[in-house]
Formats: C-alpha cells, sequence, structure tokens
C-alpha cells in the first residue's frame, strides 16, 4: 500500500525534499544552545537516510534533480553542522567568566594572557579609535584608550575580530565588542559556492545562536528591533540588548544588504 502522502506527491510529480532555508533549520532547530557530538551525527544520518530512501528517488525522470537537490542540502547541512561544532568552543571563550559575568574586574593584561592561549593575532593600530554611544553609552565618562585588537579565523568561515575598551586611569576593561565578518574568497571557501544563499544562512544561525546563548545567561531581551524582511531598503540592521540584575548589557546586531553581505557585532559591559 502506497501512503497517503507519496500518493499526494504522485499526483503532483513531485518528491519529498526539504526545503534548505526552512525545513532545514527546522530540523536542527530543537538544540537551541549546543548539541552533543551523538546527536549532531544523528541528525547527519537522519538526513542521510532520507535522501538515499526509495521514497526520495522513486521517479526515474527526475532523479537527476532530486539528487541535485538533496547535494545542495547536504552541503548546506554540512556548513550548518560546522558552525554547530567550532561554535560551541568559541562561544564558551567569550561566555567565560572573566570576560562575561565579571567583566568589571577584567584588566587589560588578563586580557592580553587570554588572547594569546586562543592564539589570535594582536592586530592593535597605532592610533586611537572610539567607540558610538548608540553601541556603549559610557555615560560615566569613562577615558578609553586605543583597544587592544585581536583577529582570529572561526571555522567554517568567520573573521572574528575582538575590540577591548580600557580606561587609561587603571587599565580596567569597560567594554568588549566582538565583530564577525566572512573570512576573504579562498578557493576552497564554503562561502565561494552559492554564495549568497550560504551566507546568509549561516549568519543567521550564528545570530541566532548568539541570541538563544544570551537569553539563556541574561534573561530576556529589553529591546527586540528587527528590520530584516520588514523594510523596503536594501540595507537592514537586526539590534537585540540585554540587561541582568547586576546591570551586565549586551548589545547583539547585525548588518546586512540584499546582495548577501553580513556583519555580527556583540558589545559586552557593565559601567
Amino acid at each position: 500500500m502506497v501512503p497517503s502522502y507519496v500518493a499526494a506527491k504522485r499526483k503532483s510529480h513531485d518528491f519529498p525534499v526539504f526545503n534548505v532555508t526552512h525545513n532545514c533549520l527546522e530540523f536542527l532547530c530543537p538544540f537551541r544552545i549546543c548539541p552533543s557530538f551523538n546527536e549532531i551525527m544523528g541528525l547527519l544520518v537522519a538526513w542521510i537516510n532520507r535522501c538515499t530512501s526509495n521514497k526520495v528517488c522513486m521517479y526515474p525522470e527526475r532523479r537527476d534533480i532530486a539528487n541535485k537537490k538533496h547535494m545542495h542540502t547536504t552541503k548546506i547541512l554540512f556548513i550548518l553542522l560546522s558552525v554547530f561544532l567550532t561554535s560551541c568552543a568559541v562561544d564558551k571563550d567569550i561566555f567565560q567568566r572573566e570576560t562575561f559575568e565579571d567583566i568589571e574586574l577584567l584588566k587589560i593584561s588578563t586580557v592580553i594572557k587570554l588572547e594569546k592561549k586562543t592564539h589570535s593575532k594582536d592586530i592593535t593600530p597605532d592610533h586611537l579609535i572610539g567607540i558610538g554611544e548608540s553601541i556603549y553609552p559610557n555615560k560615566n565618562n569613562f577615558k578609553l584608550g586605543t583597544p587592544k585588537t585581536f583577529d582570529a579565523k572561526e571555522k567554517p568561515g568567520f573573521q572574528l575580530e575582538s575590540e577591548y575598551f580600557y580606561s587609561t586611569n587603571d587599565s580596567s576593561v569597560k567594554v568588549i565588542l566582538y565583530q564577525w565578518d566572512s573570512l576573504t574568497k579562498k578557493k576552497n571557501d564554503i562561502f565561494k559556492i552559492d554564495n549568497f544563499s550560504n551566507k546568509v544562512i549561516v549568519f543567521q544561525e550564528k545570530f541566532n545562536r548568539l541570541k538563544d546563548r544570551l537569553t539563556k545567561e541574561l534573561g530576556q531581551p529589553i529591546v527586540i528591533d528587527i528590520e530584516q524582511n520588514k523594510t523596503s531598503d536594501s540595507t537592514f540592521r537586526d539590534g537585540i540588548k540585554w540587561e541582568n540584575n547586576r546591570g551586565l548589557k549586551a548589545y547583539l546586531f547585525m548588518f546586512g544588504n540584499k546582495n548577501g553581505y553580513r556583519q555580527i557585532r556583540l558589545a559586552i559591559y557593565k559601567n
């Protein structure tokens, strides 16, 4: 007996496949913080089984089309799984006690030691750089020095820049600004093939993961301003703000345009 959903697909001369930009993300959605290795492998095995099942490839005249769609979906899935695997480690560095909960106790000398452990590159500029009041209000009017700045590569294809703005009076860190950009394209860059869809999906997933982790750590957001898909402009800025009962604040925002450009920033501060 043919299952009803297969019969329905036969009538429409189609076949059951995932919509990459929606169902594939929904498929991964239950793991909102950090999935275990077994959970990730379970997802991958389930998808491979789906792709190789008779239900997917039961129409010979459409098998080539199905295979191409599944190859594309599988590639996206591998990219997302890579984001899951690597983001857990990177997020652990961002949300460690010294640079998050106890940021008011952080000294620039400690920052240098922590960054050396991650083998990041010191790219501190030799001229003064400020930070906008829309990101860090600096209500106490601290005199900030040139931020210690570090550059690191984050899989699957991010360039992570970390800026530590500190007071020149006592070298205490007042705000940390993280920035994620896409790496310059290389021969095997995952963003090079199907650049637009890959970049949009991976950056959105990164943004969502940071949002979920910040909500877990700080509670529900106090400001949510999502412009994406709600404006006729060619550019957008999605922003979310948090503040917990200890005065710890976070501002997560993402810039983007209709051509697939994306950039994520995260500011962490207290005073």
